[in-house]
């Protein structure tokens, strides 16, 4: 009897994770966070997945300069959230400050200290958003 109910309720929530998928979707407003089993960090996921389509689309190259280096938590698949601040030198107007958060693996941490020339991605229209593409 207890096996039959499990099966009613997994149908049930099956049924509802579909729906509120279905809705999101289509236009929902809800974070992706607030569904039934959507991973710890989706928003943040998502949120890093379009700020680096969009750079990779129309993002100008510049160089850079680490002026600190924060490691933060593991994140789903093993990368570390890291936050980067560099002062970003464009072709065009001064060098100015920006804050990058990007995953990295540990093998790529190792590479990067203050102080080093990396080169960045930014978008011309919020030139704070920048994602490191080299070193």
């Amino acid at each position: 009897m207890g096996l039959f109910k499990s099966f009613r309720d997994v149908e049930k929530h099956r049924s509802e994770y579909r729906k509120a998928s279905r809705d999101w979707l289509a236009g929902d407003d809800t974070p992706l966070s607030e569904f039934p089993g959507a991973p710890p960090g989706i928003d943040d996921m998502l949120r890093y997945r379009d700020l680096a389509q969009r750079i990779a689309a129309s993002g100008v190259e510049a160089p850079a300069v680490l002026t600190a280096i924060e490691r933060g938590p593991m994140l789903t698949g093993g990368a570390i959230r890291v936050t980067f601040e560099v002062t970003i030198a464009p072709a065009e107007g001064d060098p100015y400050a920006a804050v990058i958060v990007q995953p990295m693996m540990d093998a790529q941490l190792e590479d990067l200290s203050v102080g080093q020339p990396v080169t960045v991605r930014y978008d011309v229209d919020e030139r704070t958003d920048a994602l490191i593409y080299s070193w």
